[in-house]
């Protein structure tokens, strides 16, 4: 954003130039997509430290610059994070986009994220949270993923 006046309910914001991660990743070699992942990682654990989750972690709502920059965009379902189950909804989104959007990438992917957002928010909270997420697949929703006994893409390397 470049300038904020909400007496006014002025924002001006700057056009982010780039393609969504969705749409560059068939395109992208694997250490590009994995220093675009990591990056991605880096930033929403900078936001979940800070309280805020998403609420629309996608890889349509990531954008990669020319520059090798990544910015989320889209933050109409954002809000304020009350708990750690927050915070694991918007890694547990993550992991869904990754399965059904980029099923053959999806580890690779998942553990390079991890190695950003593990930097940023540290391993003990990675951990809390890597847990928390595995308890929300466990839920009825999510019954397959409780039949085939949680193998999931969820790790803690």
């Amino acid at each position: 954003m470049l300038y904020v006046d909400p007496l006014e309910g002025l924002i001006v914001m700057e056009k982010v130039r780039g393609r969504t991660i969705l749409s560059a990743a068939e395109s992208l070699s694997r250490g590009e997509l994995c220093s675009a992942m990591s990056k991605v990682g880096s930033e929403l654990a900078k936001m979940h430290r800070s309280g805020v989750v998403h609420g629309d972690v996608t890889t349509a709502n990531m954008i990669l610059t020319e520059s090798g920059d990544v910015y989320l965009v889209d933050f109409g379902l954002a809000k304020h994070a009350e708990d750690l189950e927050d915070l694991a909804v918007d890694v547990h989104l993550l992991i869904r986009v990754l399965e059904s959007s980029h099923y053959s990438a999806k580890d690779e992917m998942f553990r390079c994220f991890l190695s950003g957002y593990r930097e940023v928010i540290g391993e003990e909270l990675a951990r809390a949270i890597l847990e928390k997420v595995r308890e929300i697949r466990l839920r009825g929703r999510y019954v397959e993923e409780r039949r085939l006994g949680n193998r999931t893409t969820i790790s803690q390397k």
